[in-house]
């Protein structure tokens, strides 16, 4: 269906078309023609004019296929990165519950480290109160006397003339 020229609410068949009257055309040029007279200087401008906008039309046409055969591949790279997102989101949730385990061993290792270490110098301070206590048993005698650093050989020799 199509609107006739008579007006906007105007509506016929295409199938029974009948124009009342002659349509005036043109070519690029501005010569215009009419059907029943034939200008060829006119109609050759029009096909030109014609072919051109032809041309033109194609290659708008090609830019504009290339443009959404880009935009598809775009499209299905997108969909098939989506479709992998819930994967990634347990992945994530999985990476993210073995981090927390991982701190809390941790801390548990360090409380452990630091309870160690404070064992360790409780141990270190009760064996030198014991050596301590042990040492008023041990007679003042040369023999018995034991060096608290190791002696050069230079000292031991005056140590023996005396």
């Amino acid at each position: 269906r199509l609107a006739a020229r008579g007006g906007p609410n105007t509506v016929f068949n295409i199938a029974n078309f009948q124009p009342a009257q002659t349509q005036w055309l043109g070519d690029a040029a501005g010569n215009d023609w009419q059907p029943g007279g034939v200008n060829p200087e006119g109609l050759e401008g029009q096909v030109a004019s014609l072919q051109q906008r032809c041309r033109t039309l194609e290659t708008e046409r090609d830019a504009l296929a290339d443009e959404l055969a880009t935009a598809v591949t775009l499209q299905q790279k997108r969909t098939a990165e989506a479709q992998s997102v819930p994967f990634l989101k347990k992945e994530l949730a999985a990476i993210r519950q073995q981090q927390e385990l991982t701190l809390e061993l941790l801390g548990a290792r360090e409380e452990e480290l630091d309870d160690t270490q404070l064992t360790c110098e409780e141990m270190r301070l009760i064996f030198h109160s014991e050596m301590d206590r042990l040492m008023e048993y041990v007679p003042n005698d040369k023999r018995w006397k034991m060096p608290a650093l190791p002696v050069p050989p230079s000292e031991r020799k005056e140590e023996s003339k005396e």
